[in-house]
């Protein structure tokens, strides 16, 4: 079963578990991200086929809506969600945050990748990195960086330090977005959770179906200018 169908067939069940039929689901749910329109039926069975995936913010939202562990959502995890109010020495169940920071033993998976640099004590100001692990450099736009255990590397932008953003604030439109190979997206939610999590550098499905980060996460080409822009990364450091 590729991704997309344990995706979909977990919507389903979370869906069925709740005694909820597609038009219910789709009601009560757009009901509670207030969508002015309602999401149609087909959509809904689009996502539990796995024909598509739902945007990812669309996927933190569905886990609000059902308690749901998003990591049990994108087949990260085969536990659903705890209740909040469930004794804390109940086995906890990872969630994407936390796979946001990547050990400093693992950065040679993520060679030749952005990174996104967090420094001690307020060194210097959290910023996106190539990292180049052959030579065990970092390439910020203005410098170069040794690697070092000191320095907190993620995969994304951390939701508190979502504010941060050191390429240009220059958006580019749908068509130069899809001359680029990896672009840096900036979340247009309202909240910051859901900022913090979706914000990132993601890259083209093999099949340029949509945009997809390292979590697997995927952002609908239609939620461009609506659910998110994407900046000029013409500026950001080569290799």
């Amino acid at each position: 079963m590729n991704p997309n169908e344990i995706t979909g067939a977990r919507l389903k069940k979370l869906r069925t578990d709740n005694g909820l039929n597609q038009q219910e689901f789709a009601e009560k749910f757009s009901e509670f991200v207030g969508r002015e329109t309602v999401l149609s039926v087909m959509t809904i069975s689009n996502w539990e086929t796995g024909r598509k995936l739902p945007p990812a913010d669309t996927i933190i939202w569905i886990s609000r809506f059902y308690n749901a562990s998003a990591d049990y959502i994108l087949g990260l995890s085969n536990e659903e969600v705890t209740d909040p109010k469930a004794p804390k020495d109940k086995k906890k169940i990872t969630s994407i945050s936390s796979q946001i920071e990547i050990p400093f033993s693992e950065l040679s998976k993520y060679n030749g990748q952005p990174v996104f640099l967090t420094f001690p004590s307020g060194t210097m100001a959290a910023q996106w990195a190539l990292l180049d692990y052959n030579k065990k450099l970092l390439i910020c736009r203005d410098m170069k960086i040794a690697l070092s255990p000191s320095i907190k590397y993620s995969i994304t932008t951390p939701p508190e330090l979502v504010t941060i953003q050191s390429l240009a604030h220059h958006f580019i439109g749908f068509e130069d977005m899809m001359k680029m190979e990896h672009v840096y997206v900036e979340s247009l939610s309202p909240d910051p959770y859901l900022r913090g999590q979706i914000s990132g550098w993601y890259h083209h499905t093999p099949n340029k179906t949509c945009l997809v980060n390292e979590l697997g996460m995927t952002l609908s080409y239609e939620g461009i200018d609506v659910a998110y822009r994407v900046l000029d990364s013409k500026k950001s450091p080569k290799k």
